[in-house]
């Protein structure tokens, strides 16, 4: 399994098979979930949509995408650690990255 220690390993680049079977499996899980069923909003958006929250997410008055971005190169390795410390499955575990369309 290739080690995910930088932002640009984490930011990979999913193929459109990848893309499908990932959110095949995140709206499985979403509506299998309990008490409450959710799904991930990433979803909830057409492209248009999708456009006008990345604008938004630029916007000085949104810090949240920059905080994640500034932090993860420092939490990054720890995080990986973690996962792959937590998942008994000897599968390649992968981390959901950045929130909203990209």
């Amino acid at each position: 399994m290739a080690s995910l220690h930088t932002v640009e390993d984490i930011r990979r680049v999913q193929t459109p098979a990848e893309e499908q079977a990932a959110m095949a499996r995140e709206v499985r899980a979403g509506l299998a979930a309990r008490p409450l069923p959710s799904l991930p909003s990433k979803y909830f958006y057409d492209q248009q949509g999708g456009a006008l929250f990345d604008e938004i997410t630029r916007l000085p008055e949104y810090y949240l995408t920059r905080t994640e971005e500034a932090l993860l190169p420092a939490v990054a390795r720890e995080t990986v650690e973690r996962v792959r410390s937590s998942d008994r499955s000897g599968r390649d575990s992968r981390l959901p990255a950045w929130s909203g369309t990209s």
